[in-house]
């Protein structure tokens, strides 16, 4: 499942507002928690809330 949020970015007093999308995913495993992760820039507009996605776990 997603649940998105904007985080807003400053890269400096004259420059743009950067807004990175996160996602907190839950996975099929047995543990309680949500794990969050960054959405690439080129795949957030097709990223939506409660869809389901494959993403890399652990260390690797």
């Amino acid at each position: 499942m997603i649940k998105v949020c904007w985080i807003p970015a400053y890269a400096g007093k004259n420059s743009k507002i950067i807004e990175t999308k996160f996602v907190d995913i839950i996975l099929p495993l047995s543990i309680p928690y949500l794990y969050t992760y960054r959405v690439p820039k080129e795949i957030d507009h097709e990223i939506m809330v409660g869809q389901r996605v494959v993403v890399q776990f652990g260390r690797g």
